[in-house]
């Protein structure tokens, strides 16, 4: 028995006996930067895009890449969403009970060469394209994210943000005109009414979908969100180091359970506060592993993981998050 690996990040083991050779994939990856990453709202797996034009589904549990599911793609992967209703990737974790469910990834990429971008949706568990649109004069599509409904798909297209609506896809995009640099990062409102987006230049922005027009930060200062990964904001302000020049933190997110917050910077370390995070330079406990930078990082369905993604080092890294005791019961 021996093992081999390869250039592109993976081991085989290869064993030979009565003259037959039997070859056992033992170890995969991706090949170039990676940038995006999806955690399924329901099961135990999580999905990766890298620029080498791969997407990989891997299953936290078994800490294994699915192996029929490594999907080819066109141009580099910036950005990758889950429906939110969608079925466990696992057929044997399907719910009998539920059947207003979809099987939809949203996919972003980006050819900078070319100047265009695609935003593209699939069936992942037949792989089947169901949409797919091309964006010219703009080098990727950095974010996208579902409604908490499922009923609408916003994506940062350049500066435009484009909200299309997945119950009939043939609609053309409500588009949104306000930043001046490209969108990074963006999130919803639990009530699919609002969307705040980031930018490269620091502008915060938001968006209300009845109006279809940019709103005042006064206006949905009581507004609840269905998540939070936008870097920058009110409950987020304490992540930033001293001295810091506004591009160090590449991701962050809050957990389900709405404790603690996640971070990934260009120093490749991970951090986590407690939410709110508000006071300047806040207190917190930082994680070290990866030899780059992080570029993006999610807790998983289940806040019993989180996933982080390294640059340079193309690395996976998945950690236990053991949540700190309860007051009272510091001692369990």
């Amino acid at each position: 028995v021996s093992t081999q690996s390869t250039g592109g990040n993976e081991i085989f083991s290869l064993s030979l006996s009565d003259s037959s050779l039997s070859i056992s994939y033992l170890l995969g990856g991706h090949r170039d930067e990676l940038w995006a990453l999806a955690v399924h709202p329901s099961s135990s797996f999580f999905v990766t895009g890298s620029n080498d034009k791969t997407i990989r589904f891997w299953n936290f549990n078994d800490r294994q890449v699915v192996l029929d599911k490594i999907l080819l793609v066109d141009d580099q992967v910036k950005s990758l969403a889950f429906h939110p209703l969608s079925t466990p990737i696992n057929p044997s974790e399907h719910s009998k009970q539920n059947t207003n469910v979809t099987n939809h990834l949203a996919i972003g990429t980006g050819n900078k060469e070319q100047r265009k971008a695609e935003i593209r949706i699939i069936n992942y568990e037949t792989t089947d394209e169901v949409f797919r649109v091309t964006r010219t004069n703009i080098d990727s599509i950095d974010a996208l994210k579902f409604s908490p409904s499922g009923r609408f798909l916003a994506a940062g297209a350049g500066n435009v943000l484009e909200v299309f609506p997945t119950f009939d896809l043939s609609k053309p995009p409500l588009r949104l005109s306000g930043h001046s640099s490209r969108i990074i990062h963006l999130d919803w409102s639990t009530d699919n009414r609002y969307i705040v987006t980031n930018s490269t230049d620091y502008e915060i922005l938001f968006w209300s979908l009845q109006s279809s027009a940019r709103v005042s930060p006064q206006s949905v200062r009581d507004v609840q969100w269905a998540t939070t990964t936008c870097i920058l904001g009110w409950g987020v302000q304490g992540i930033w180091p001293e001295g810091s020049d506004g591009t160090d933190i590449n991701a962050l997110q809050l957990s389900n359970d709405s404790k603690v917050i996640i971070t990934g910077d260009d120093f490749g370390t991970v951090k986590l506060f407690d939410w709110p995070c508000v006071q300047p330079r806040a207190s917190h406990k930082t994680y070290t592993g990866h030899s780059s930078h992080v570029t993006n990082v999610r807790f998983t369905f289940d806040d019993s993981r989180v996933i982080t993604l390294g640059g340079n080092d193309t690395a996976i890294f998945q950690w236990k998050y053991l949540k700190a005791p309860e007051k009272g019961h510091e001692n369990n």
